[in-house]
């Protein structure tokens, strides 16, 4: 009994815990685990022991106030549906680490979204919201983050403050600027800004220092601020489709870059030269 004990206890010690809350993490591979409730009724007489819950493709118009009862869902799928709006009921789901809601007419998250500080991962693409709550900016954990395929307009000066974030996708939106703040997002690896309106980049990006991946394609840049060059860790770059007629002269200290891709701006053809010169490994298309 004595010897069960222990290592009953050594097995919750070495598991992943929110250092900030106390709760554990649970990774996807962990989830499948747990058994999945997809019909809301049945999954609500049992609210305390679901942790995973997916009402994707049910035709719903909206997603009931009573969602306030799973409080230990881990999981919650509502995509393609016909949802035009979350309650801020939602805001109760306090151990919800992954949201799936794309793929509906969303107009807008109500500022109860900020309260589910254990989110790790939400997709909320192809929806149509025109921006988000200030109160966004609290998602402290979150890892992932798909936005792409809305009518994001501007991002709230909060946003700045998803120090954890590691892939953002805000493709396929309106925005003009990004807000001052977003340098801040300094755990960024993956971010795909292509398909907007940026006429300009934040001065400071290059304070991105994990950044590897960085998609700009298809927006109306006419430069790039110097300090995009000390974005050490860059591998792929892609500004196709802008307004560039040059680069920043210290390009070539993107060591690690190894795809450009510059299809679609008016770069002379002595520009072009000067370029491949400075980035010898690198594949460059023009």
């Amino acid at each position: 009994m004595l010897r069960q004990t222990i290592i009953l206890l050594l097995a919750v010690m070495v598991l992943p815990w929110n250092s900030l809350s106390g709760q554990r993490v649970y990774t996807k591979e962990e989830l499948e685990a747990y058994p999945i409730f997809s019909r809301y009724r049945a999954a609500l007489d049992e609210a305390a022991r679901v942790k995973r819950l997916n009402l994707a493709y049910h035709e719903l118009s909206s997603v009931p106030a009573s969602i306030e009862a799973f409080t230990n869902c881990v999981e919650f799928h509502v995509s393609r549906n016909g949802l035009r709006k979350l309650p801020e009921e939602m805001g109760k789901l306090q151990s919800l680490q992954y949201f799936y809601g794309s793929n509906n007419l969303i107009g807008g998250l109500p500022a109860e979204f900020g309260d589910l500080v254990q989110l790790r991962e939400m997709d909320m693409g192809y929806n149509l919201l025109p921006g988000l709550p200030k109160q966004f900016g609290q998602l402290v954990n979150l890892r992932i983050l798909r936005l792409n395929n809305n009518s994001i307009q501007a991002l709230p000066s909060e946003f700045g403050n998803l120090s954890s974030l590691e892939k953002l996708n805000l493709s396929v939106n309106t925005l003009q600027r990004l807000p001052d703040s977003f340098d801040r997002l300094a755990a960024l690896r993956d971010l795909d800004l292509s398909y907007n309106l940026l006429e300009e980049l934040p001065s400071d990006i290059g304070n991105l220092a994990n950044l590897e991946l960085l998609n700009l394609s298809n927006n109306r840049l006419q430069s790039l601020p110097d300090s995009l060059c000390y974005l050490d860790n860059l591998q792929y770059l892609d500004l196709r489709r802008n307004q560039l007629k040059t680069l920043p002269d210290k390009i070539a200290r993107l060591k690690k870059l190894r795809y450009l891709n510059l299809k679609g701006n008016p770069l002379s053809k002595r520009t072009k030269q000067v370029i491949a010169a400075k980035l010898p490994y690198c594949e460059i298309k023009f």
